[in-house]
Formats: C-alpha cells, structure tokens, sequence
C-alpha cells in the first residue's frame, strides 16, 4: 500500500512541474522533498495507512500545485489565480439569509404597515422575531426594495425643532396676511 501511495505523491509532484530531490517515510508517512524552479525545496507527506484520507490527500495536492505557483523560475512572473469577474459581491441578505427565507421576509414585508413602526432598526427586529430569524436593517432593505415597498414618511429624520417652529410661524403669518419682518425673512432664508 505504501508503494503505492509513494507514486500517487511522486506524480503530484511531478505534475505540479516539480524536481523531485529525495522520497523517504517521515513519521509512518510517505514523504517527497520537491525542488522549485527557483531552487526553494520543501517536503510533502501523504498518509501511508490503510483508511486512505481523501481530503487531505486534495489539500496536500493543493499544496503541492501552489508551491508550485508560487515559485516560479527566476524572470518568471508568478502566475496569477484567475477569478471569476462576473460574479458581483454578495448581498447582505445573500450573506445572512437563504434564499427561501429571503423569499419569506419578502412576503411578510409586503404584508406588514411599516409605518406603524418608529424606524428602519424596529421594522427589522420585528420582521426578526415574526420569522424566528436574525435580520439586520441592510437585509430589511433589500427586502424592501425587492417587493417595492417604499420607506414611511415617518421614518425621516426630521429637522430641528427651531426650523419646524420657525417654518410653522411663517405659515400662519402668510395665513393671516401679515408680512413677517426683515430680520424674520433672513433667518427664513438661512434656514432653507
């Protein structure tokens, strides 16, 4: 068995484009020291016993490929990973939820009056505890925007008291038909 083994390493390494230097048993392992093309060494090891590991014998094979990739002949460049650029990051709610509870929060927002709560934080709880999930206030808005629900007026940030109560007065100055003071205009004026 361990002959074998000996081989299926033998040939990791010598696919990856790898020297072999020595081959041996470390620690009742088969071991291979593999030279780089740009002369660094380092030794990989599979398991020798009979209840073969296939996990590991992948993850020592990716060692194996990306000491490889990573040592490159001298005046090489190292060779970049590709990566698959049509796919876009991934969204709040593709990170906390699935996607049939994704497709449950949604119906539950288009059933629930968001504007009978104080906020975007209290509308997420809610859904939250509603669904028996964790859902943050960036996944409550994708929902939101998915079902085309729209935020409640009530959840905008109203502006200070002094700018509403200066506003207000205005109003019922215009109302009345009287014309607000000078000084009065250019405080108005600031304001807007």
């Amino acid at each position: 068995m361990s002959q074998a083994r000996m081989k299926l390493l033998r040939d990791m390494v010598l696919d990856a484009g790898l020297e072999l230097v020595s081959t041996g048993f470390r620690n009742n392992r088969v071991a291979v020291e593999a030279k780089a093309p740009n002369g660094l060494t380092r030794t990989f090891q599979l398991s020798t016993s009979s209840r073969i590991d296939p996990r590991g014998d992948l993850n020592e094979h990716s060692n194996i490929k990306r000491f490889a990739r990573q040592n490159p002949a001298p005046g090489e460049a190292p060779a970049i990973e590709e990566t698959d650029m049509s796919k876009k990051p991934a969204t709040h709610a593709e990170k906390q939820l699935t996607p049939i509870e994704f497709y449950r929060l949604c119906e539950l927002v288009k059933k629930v009056n968001a504007g009978t709560v104080s906020g975007i934080d209290v509308f997420a709880a809610g859904l939250g505890n509603e669904l028996g999930l964790s859902v943050s206030i960036e996944t409550a808005r994708e929902a939101m925007t998915a079902t085309g629900t729209p935020e409640p007026a009530e959840w905008t940030q109203l502006p200070d008291p002094h700018v509403v109560l200066a506003r207000e007065l205005a109003a019922i100055q215009e109302a009345l038909g009287q014309t607000p003071s000078t000084l009065f205009k250019r405080y108005l004026e600031t304001l807007a």
